[in-house]
């Protein structure tokens, strides 16, 4: 007679033969386990977790997902923008570099136009949280406007593509002056203080308007000679140097 479980009254060799077939399906359903209960599906299946906290759960993943398709798109475009220009870039072309759905576009921009005016306030967004970094910390006008030009110079290291996007697109049609006016608006820090070097005449006594394109100019120049020559960023003393061209154009 085989031996008896005294809590389940089953042989113990049927119990082994239960828990042999229960491992060996825990093995095969467990990696499919999470799949089904972080998204909900239309699949007929119902075993998946409906508690607040997993619906806050999918919820969140599912925003995550979203958010990443909207970047790849905006990534794409950058790109194909910068290969291609404006109007030779199809909406297909961009999102089959992104790697979605021909229509995916739509669901985020209403049309192309939309997301190239998105994509200049992202950039624009970009560009001015890096060119802030560490400004509080500086003193003077010029150790202020240096720490300017060394984040401008790194942002477009960084982000050459968003840096060749602003040189290729700044005057274009496609950008809309509500955005044009948006972006410059991102800036109203730093045009405030070079306003404030004319007046106090730390740099030459000109309007603000000339003297900001002028240091955009130099600026722009300085920066394609680094993306040409990445290895001088690390260089103190060159970058001093070519700091020191932009100073001495506009002091006083």
């Amino acid at each position: 007679m085989q031996p008896l479980c005294c809590r389940s009254h089953l042989p113990v060799s049927t119990l082994h033969s239960v828990l042999r077939h229960y491992i060996l399906f825990s093995s095969l359903v467990s990696p499919f386990y999470f799949y089904f209960t972080s998204f909900p599906c239309n699949l007929g299946l119902h075993f998946y977790d409906n508690t607040p906290t997993s619906s806050r759960f999918r919820k969140r993943l599912v925003r995550r997902y979203e958010l990443d398709k909207r970047d790849r798109i905006l990534r794409a475009a950058l790109k194909l923008f910068n290969l291609y220009g404006f109007d030779n870039t199809p909406t297909a072309r961009i999102t089959k570099e992104a790697g979605v759905a021909t229509g995916t576009l739509f669901n985020y921009f209403g049309s192309k136009e939309e997301l190239i005016n998105v994509l200049y306030l992202t950039c624009k967004e970009s560009l001015t949280r890096r060119l802030t970094l560490g400004l509080e910390q500086e003193s003077t006008f010029r150790s202020k406007l240096k720490r300017i030009y060394i984040n401008y110079i790194g942002w477009s290291l960084d982000h050459t593509d968003e840096f060749l996007f602003f040189q290729q697109f700044c005057n274009a049609s496609c950008i809309g002056e509500t955005t044009r006016k948006e972006g410059l608006s991102k800036f109203n820090n730093i045009m405030e203080l070079i306003a404030e070097g004319i007046e106090q005449e730390i740099i030459k006594n000109v309007s603000l308007d000339y003297m900001s394109n002028l240091l955009m100019g130099i600026l722009n120049a300085n920066t394609y000679y680094f993306i040409d020559n990445p290895s001088l960023a690390a260089d103190d003393g060159f970058v001093e140097t070519s700091f020191n061209f932009l100073w001495d154009s506009i002091k006083n």
